[in-house]
């Protein structure tokens, strides 16, 4: 308690609350020729987040020591209410852990005695106890040390000054984990769990897209597995390692991807014991760039003409490509789109259907193949009906005929059920072997740059442009809001930014004009 005693400076706990959301963070403050504790008790209940202060004219040590005594009789009061749940519990735990940390108390025994007091109150109600197991009866003997840290260095190991520093906290204070393994087997261990959230249930009645979970697969074992893969036990990698693994990346999006995983990781860990505490994982910070955000799209004046080279080249991908420009669907909606979606006499295309490629992964979370079938839409909002452009509508109609003639001449069986858009193999294309078909389509008809995506940009812009009411855009391209269909569909094009132009300056644009007739 020195540092607090000689100094008349406030001593916080530095967090950024907003990043690191966690409660019940003890402040020590100089006050009245003494100290003051401060807490606030936040994320309870009952909508209140009362306030707590404890003063001593002794030390801030003492202080400390009273608040944690206060917060052990508030959180006996919220545990009769039933008002503990388990994220509740962690962050508590985790707030005041790193208080005491920071405050430099962790080798005090009244401080750690009255924090013991606050630890046994955080049970879950299945007698499951989030909170390290301290052996405050025993010492640390090297019994005690070689099941507590059987793997945390081995003898090819040197450990950094920090670790070190985190590793003698853990035995000083004679505090011994439930769980230790390394980065990778918890990694794996959180993987599955997430694979696991891909099958509808009744406990979980919206899965995660298998998408998604590909994309995490991809950043674990390309990425961050290979950063930590001869780190010692998870339990002591330090903030400043998930630093230096996420600064190793380059590109602002892929080390957001990796900050995303990480942090997911070590709050798994958390919840499983492996860590003592959630790290604080900063979000990398967007760099400041002086150009232009470009989205890729076809201006309106050009898309007649992209529309006139789909029909003239005459095949399924280019009728997709049609269908995409003209409806806003998404690649893998569009992939999925089966005859029966088609209502004639409403003139509609029900989306309801997305075909996808599904990853296969062995035990160890390595893709060993794929599954290609019928998926669920992206979100609620994505199961939605879009009018039928008539020039759409003509051109589905006269490709269904073209397919039930080709079915009959293969000897194959049509319904209704068929997908509308088949490759060279009579099976449906997916999203990501669009990407090659555009290119040659583009190549061919000498166009300009675009992507799969580009089109469904361009359908946006173009309803956009031409007046359609913000709400209905919205709910033909699927989203839950317009700020989602504003800020990354829409596009503002150069006519659209000349008109606008004009219109603003008309009456100088007369005015210069008559001038010039005068002349």
């Amino acid at each position: 308690m020195k540092k607090l005693e000689n100094t008349n400076t406030t001593t916080m706990v530095k967090q950024n609350r907003s990043e690191l959301k966690r409660h019940y963070t003890i402040s020590v403050v100089p006050k009245d020729k003494g100290f003051q504790a401060r807490v606030t008790l936040k994320v309870i209940g009952g909508g209140k987040n009362p306030r707590i202060t404890s003063y001593s004219g002794i030390s801030g040590k003492d202080a400390v020591c009273k608040i944690l005594l206060k917060i052990a009789e508030q959180l006996s009061e919220y545990k009769k209410m039933n008002l503990l749940k388990k994220e509740i519990c962690l962050n508590i735990y985790d707030s005041i852990m790193i208080s005491i940390q920071e405050l430099r108390l962790t080798t005090d025994s009244d401080v750690m005695k009255s924090a013991t007091m606050v630890f046994e109150l955080l049970t879950i109600t299945d007698n499951t106890t989030i909170s390290p197991t301290t052996y405050s009866q025993i010492s640390v003997t090297q019994n005690i040390e070689q099941q507590a840290y059987p793997s945390n260095v081995s003898q090819n190991q040197t450990l950094t000054l920090e670790e070190q520093n985190k590793l003698d906290f853990f035995k000083q204070n004679q505090i011994a984990p439930v769980n230790l393994k390394n980065f990778e087997t918890v990694a794996l261990e959180w993987f599955k769990f997430k694979l696991s959230l891909t099958k509808e249930t009744e406990d979980n009645p919206k899965p995660l897209s298998p998408k998604t979970i590909q994309g995490y697969n991809d950043i674990l074992n390309t990425q961050v597995i290979p950063y930590f893969k001869d780190n010692k036990n998870i339990s002591i990698i330090t903030e400043q390692n998930i630093k230096d693994c996420i600064n190793s990346f380059n590109g602002y999006r892929n080390k957001e991807s990796v900050y995303i995983v990480l942090k997911m990781v070590f709050d798994f860990a958390r919840e499983h014991n492996y860590i003592y505490y959630i790290p604080r994982i900063k979000k990398p910070k967007k760099p400041y760039t002086d150009k232009e955000e470009t989205i890729i799209f076809i201006e309106s004046d050009r898309q007649d003409l992209w529309l006139d080279c789909f029909e003239k080249e005459d095949t399924d991908v280019s009728l997709l490509f049609e269908t995409m420009l003209l409806t806003g669907v998404r690649p893998e909606e569009c992939c999925g789109l089966k005859w029966c979606v088609i209502n004639e006499i409403s003139n509609e295309l029900i989306i309801n259907n997305a075909y996808k490629d599904f990853p296969i992964y062995n035990d160890e979370c390595n893709i060993i193949g794929h599954q290609r079938s019928d998926g669920r839409l992206k979100t609620p909002e994505s199961y939605r009906r879009i009018p039928l452009n008539p020039r759409l509508k003509r051109r589905l109609l006269e490709h269904k005929e073209k397919q039930k003639k080709l079915f009959k001449y293969y000897g194959m069986k049509w319904n209704e059920n068929c997908y509308m858009f088949l490759n060279q193999y009579r099976k449906p294309y997916i999203p990501e072997n669009l990407s090659d078909s555009m290119k040659s389509f583009i190549k061919k008809y000498q166009l300009e740059h675009m992507t799969p995506y580009g089109l469904r940009h361009s359908f946006a812009t173009f309803c956009s442009e031409q007046g359609m009411d913000q709400i209905v855009l919205m709910r033909l391209m699927g989203h839950s809001n317009f700020d989602t269909t504003q800020k990354y569909y829409i596009c503002v094009s150069s006519k659209r930014k000349q008109q606008a132009i004009k219109e603003v300056y008309k009456s100088i644009f007369e005015n210069e004009y008559r001038n010039q007739k005068v002349a």
